[in-house]
């Protein structure tokens, strides 16, 4: 009986980790589509000539590099949020662990 509660445990911290690793992946993903799509968007600005120069009443540079600030903030937390909801099944190995990778940036934008 032992045996076959270590096994249905095994299988649960695995199917944690899955689900974390895979909720990191997507993260990642979002993230590589979001430097990309911000860099294009730098680019087109000084392309355009308008960096430097408030239109409207905003920088465009400035506003393309708040877009991209907030949204990698929202990434870290959702990455952290994914360990803690694994970590209900299993620990998270620390060379994996959201929460230390981004603790420096956290501590900046006012969490962990």
């Amino acid at each position: 009986m032992d045996e076959i509660e270590r096994i249905v445990r095994q299988i649960g911290q695995q199917q944690g980790e899955n689900i974390y690793y895979r909720s990191c992946y997507s993260l990642f993903k979002r993230l590589q589509d979001l430097v990309a799509r911000s860099s294009d968007d730098l680019h087109r600005i000084h392309q355009s000539g308008l960096a430097g120069s408030p239109t409207y009443g905003f920088d465009p540079v400035y506003q393309t590099i708040q877009e991209l600030r907030v949204s990698l903030y929202d990434i870290i937390d959702q990455a952290c949020d994914a360990q803690s909801a694994c970590e209900e099944l299993c620990p998270v190995d620390p060379s994996f662990a959201a929460v230390d990778a981004f603790k420096s940036l956290g501590r900046l934008h006012g969490h962990m």
